[in-house]
C-alpha cells in the first residue's frame, strides 16, 4: 500500500471523523433495542398466552349461562304446570273432606267414608331438586254403591278435584247380595238400592319448595257436558 495513503487512513481512524462518530451511534442504537426488543417479545408471547387463557374461560363461562339459560327456561315451564295443578297447594283436608262428600253425593254412592293417614314429608333425593319436599298423605275409602260402574267416575273426580296428585293404590268390590226382584222393584220406583261394597288406598302427594310460599287450592268448577262424556 502507498505510504501516504496508510498514513491517511490510519490518521482518519484516529480522528473524529463524522463517519466514526455515525457509526458508533448505530452500533450503540442496536445494542439498545436488542436490549429493548428480547423482553418486549417475551411480554407479549406472555400477555397473548393470558389472553388465550381468558378467552378459553370466557368461552366456558358463555356455555354455562346458555345452559343455565335453557335450564331455566325448561324450569319455568315445569314450575308452571305444578302450579296449574296444585302441586304447590297445602294439604287442606277440611277443603279435601268437602270436596270428597260433594263428590260421592254428584256420583250417587250411597255410602263414603273416608280416613286421613298421618301426613308425612319425604325429600327430594336429587341434587337438582335441593329444598323440595313431598306430601304425602294416605287416603281410606270405605264406600256403598248401586253399581260397581258409580265408583271409578267418582275416584277420577277426585283425582282431578284435589291438588297434587291423587294415585289409586288399592280397590276392592264386591256385590253385597245377588240382585232380587225386590232391588228390581225398588230401583225401578227410584229407591237407591245399595248392591255394591267397596274400599279403596289412595296417596295423596303435593310439593312444598324451600322459599316458595304456598299457593291456595283453586276452586275447580265442575265439569260440563265434554269432561262429563
Amino acid at each position: 500500500m502507498n505510504p501516504s495513503l496508510r498514513d491517511r487512513l490510519l490518521a482518519l481512524y484516529r480522528s473524529d471523523h463524522p463517519l466514526w462518530l455515525l457509526l458508533g451511534c448505530n452500533l450503540a442504537l442496536v445494542t439498545v433495542l436488542f436490549a429493548f426488543l428480547i423482553p418486549w417479545q417475551e411480554d407479549m408471547a406472555a400477555m397473548r398466552a393470558g389472553l388465550e387463557r381468558d378467552l378459553v374461560r370466557i368461552r366456558g363461562e358463555i356455555g354455562k349461562a346458555e345452559t343455565d339459560l335453557a335450564r331455566i327456561d325448561r324450569d319455568g315451564e315445569t314450575f308452571g304446570h305444578l302450579l296449574e295443578k296444585g302441586w304447590l297447594s297445602p294439604q287442606d283436608r277440611l277443603a279435601a273432606a268437602r270436596i270428597i262428600e260433594r263428590v260421592g253425593d254428584e256420583h250417587g254412592l250411597v255410602r263414603l267414608d273416608y280416613q286421613f293417614q298421618p301426613e308425612k314429608h319425604l325429600a327430594v333425593n336429587d341434587p337438582q331438586m335441593r329444598g323440595v319436599t313431598i306430601v304425602e298423605t294416605g287416603i281410606q275409602f270405605t264406600f256403598q254403591a248401586v253399581l260397581d260402574t258409580d265408583i271409578l267416575p267418582a275416584l277420577a273426580r277426585l283425582q282431578y278435584e284435589l291438588p297434587g296428585s291423587l294415585d289409586i293404590e288399592g280397590i276392592s268390590l264386591a256385590r253385597r247380595k245377588p240382585l232380587e226382584l225386590a232391588d228390581l222393584l225398588a230401583l225401578e220406583a227410584g229407591e237407591t238400592v245399595p248392591l255394591v261394597d267397596g274400599t279403596a288406598s289412595l296417596m295423596w302427594r303435593t310439593l312444598t319448595v324451600e322459599g316458595t310460599p304456598p299457593v291456595p287450592m283453586a276452586p275447580v268448577s265442575p265439569p260440563g257436558p265434554a269432561a262429563s262424556a
